[in-house]
């Protein structure tokens, strides 16, 4: 996996499947099914052969917008208004039909493969994942709704974004409140990146894009539309430069997107002409193409040393070239006029989390792009955490994944509870494989942590409310 600190814009190719397309250049919505793409521009339906190209009419119903699919896969339809009101595309006769919900008519629909529907009411600012036989099996009160109007079903949980963050709520997780898997609540920003450390600058009122793959397409409007991509399994965040496509700030629209796969369905709204394009990425070279980037270290040049002081007395040096051309945050650092940068030293002195193996560790990782402990060292738990807190904090994020499984090897009954106090709130991959592991051996862990338990829920108070909350969860589907 390309590191955080090395993430890249990819570089998208698209073919031109369909153009002088019947629709209007606003309020388009996009779904796809059997082999079409699917469009509404709020004045009629209609589908495109993504084979021939070719289009037809499905309906000609006003103020319809596409968001989701019914659990057989059929595209839904929401007609907004006075009456509130959901239809569903039937993938056998292509035609529009009512979807018959009862009284109470949510603000956002989905469903999931299994039958359930996942129900937004925006009055009781509460979602809630119902069974097919129509009992609430779970739900969550929230003391935000931005964003929730235009949520999307997936089969782990449900996505939305504000202007300036994604957010997931995973079904089943006992999670009261939905978590932040990219980009910030109050930080703004265009930086591509895992998780929190990317930043979205105004995605406004553009709602999440979902498909058939594993990703999330929005738009980031920083003086001028940019096209992200969300990986959902890593939480990577990624800028598409699509070849061809102008997004200037002069562009009154914004082009619609779906997934598919690997690749995704481009509805360029232009008003000159309609066009579909199919896109796909460009190849990414693998194994000793990441080192790709020595390349750009002119070997002619003096040598730049950079010197690291420690709190123990350690002094490291390391070159500022290699650091500039591996590490997008060390090139952002050495060029920004800082104190490191004019006095060619960092001064962790003060910092009494980083010792020299770790910081040795880290500086291998950049120059290398692998885990190379150093001679007769054997890592422990605290320095594997060492190191993983480094690699967060410099967004080296393929050295965090590699940390966070040698982690996940050393993890057993007896230290789990440990890892958790390191890692709980964070709701990262690290603490959900800690928590999959209580789960399953919860007496086991509690029995083997009863000597350290009181004095880890002091040192992190936060375990000990989650474990109560886990507790009290557990004893209510008991009594069900």
């Amino acid at each position: 996996m390309t590191t955080g600190s090395q993430l890249r814009s990819l570089q998208i190719n698209g073919e031109v499947v369909a153009d002088r397309l019947p629709l209007s250049a606003q309020g388009l919505s996009m779904s796809f099914a059997q082999g079409r793409v699917i469009v509404s521009d709020r004045q009629k339906v209609i589908w495109i052969d993504i084979q021939s190209g070719e289009n037809g009419l499905i309906c000609n119903q006003k103020g319809l917008a596409l968001r989701n699919k019914t659990a057989e896969g059929e595209p839904i339809l929401r007609m907004a208004g006075e009456a509130l009101s959901y239809f569903k595309i039937k993938l056998d006769t292509w035609q529009v039909v009512p979807l018959d919900l009862g009284e109470e008519i949510p603000e956002a629909l989905g469903f999931r493969r299994n039958g359930e529907s996942i129900r937004y009411f925006h009055a009781k600012k509460r979602v809630e994942r119902v069974s097919s036989g129509g009992d609430v099996v779970e739900s969550i009160k929230l003391s935000r709704t931005s964003g929730l109007d235009g949520m999307t079903v997936v089969q782990r949980g449900l996505v939305f974004n504000t202007d300036a963050a994604i957010f997931f709520w995973p079904f089943g997780q006992d999670e009261l409140q939905p978590l932040i898997v990219a980009g910030s609540a109050h930080q703004r920003g265009r930086t591509d990146g895992v998780g929190r450390h990317a930043r979205f600058n105004d995605m406004g009122h553009a709602t999440h894009i979902f498909g058939d793959g594993p990703f999330i397409f929005v738009w980031d409007y920083f003086r001028g539309y940019f096209l992200r991509r969300i990986d959902i399994e890593t939480d990577e965040v990624r800028t598409c430069n699509i070849q061809g496509l102008n997004l200037d700030v002069r562009r009154t629209h914004r082009p619609i997107v779906w997934p598919v796969g690997n690749d995704f369905y481009l509805l360029d709204n232009d008003e000159k002409n309609i066009r579909l394009l199919h896109c796909s990425v460009e190849k990414e070279q693998a194994g000793i193409g990441r080192l790709n980037n020595w390349c750009s270290v002119d070997l002619a040049e003096d040598l730049q040393p950079l010197t690291f002081r420690l709190r123990d007395g350690s002094v490291l040096h390391f070159d500022a070239r290699i650091l500039k051309a591996r590490s997008e945050y060390f090139e952002r650092m050495l060029a920004s006029g800082c104190r490191e940068a004019l006095q060619c030293e960092v001064d962790l002195t003060g910092d009494a989390g980083v010792t020299r193996a770790s910081l040795e560790i880290v500086l291998r990782f950049i120059a290398t792009g692998a885990l190379l402990n150093p001679l007769g060292v054997e890592m422990s738990p605290e320095q594997l955490f060492e190191v993983r807190s480094l690699a967060d904090r410099y967004q080296l994020l393929g050295l965090k994944e590699v940390v966070e499984c040698e982690i996940c090897q050393n993890m057993s009954t007896s230290n789990v509870l440990s890892y958790l106090s390191k890692v709980v709130g964070t709701g990262e991959k690290l603490e959900c494989a800690c928590w999959e592991l209580f789960e399953s051996k919860r007496d086991e862990v509690l029995d083997t942590s009863e000597d350290i338990l009181t004095a880890l829920i002091q040192s992190c108070p936060e375990l000990g409310t989650a474990l109560l909350m886990r507790g009290r969860k557990r004893r209510k589907l008991s009594l069900v």
